[in-house]
């Protein structure tokens, strides 16, 4: 076998194994992406299964109840809440559907870093919401007994789910930018 031939045969080589190992990289962000869009879809399917039994405890709370307009605020911010999550986990679908889509190795990690930050998001807002419910049900159930920690997990759920957008944001333009 000639030098040259010697070489063909090495660069076709490298990049057949190249584009083996790429594959087998992208195989794997796409599967982590999907892991944590799967996760985030399960919590949120576990809280939407929820909303109904809630919408009826909202229904039995009296109006003159002293929780009620804080209450009333709280769902308030739950339903914007579940607005994002919604938003965060069709983007974490949308971000996963490039990985495997794209031939730049470079592109499939950014895209995976979106899917599995939009998703773990979503995940987190449908907690946040979550723990709106416990509040609910306190309130309907008329039991003030560990209302101000409940109430104070539920405020302080709705300050770390913004939070966390805003540092997702900032980290979409980071991985946008290329730093």
């Amino acid at each position: 076998m000639n030098r040259q031939s010697y070489l063909g045969l090495m660069v076709g080589l490298g990049l057949m194994l190249g584009g083996v190992v790429r594959a087998d990289s992208t195989k794997d962000l796409q599967a982590k992406a999907d892991k944590a869009i799967a996760v985030a879809e399960k919590t949120i399917a576990d809280v939407r299964a929820q909303l109904d039994e809630h919408k009826k405890m909202l229904a039995t709370i009296s109006t003159q109840s002293v929780e009620y307009k804080e209450m009333k605020s709280m769902v308030s911010k739950a339903t914007a809440v579940w607005k994002e999550t919604t938003k965060s986990l069709e983007s974490s679908k949308k971000f996963a559907a490039r990985i495997s889509k794209t031939s730049s190795p470079v592109l499939a990690k950014k895209f995976a870093l979106l899917a599995t930050g939009s998703a773990n998001v979503a995940q987190a807002g449908a907690k946040s919401v979550e723990m709106c419910f416990y509040f609910v049900e306190a309130v309907a159930a008329k039991n003030t007994v560990g209302i101000e920690i409940i109430r104070g997990a539920v405020l302080s759920s709705f300050d770390e789910i913004a939070k966390t957008r805003e540092y997702y944001k900032q980290i979409k333009v980071i991985i946008a930018k290329g730093k």
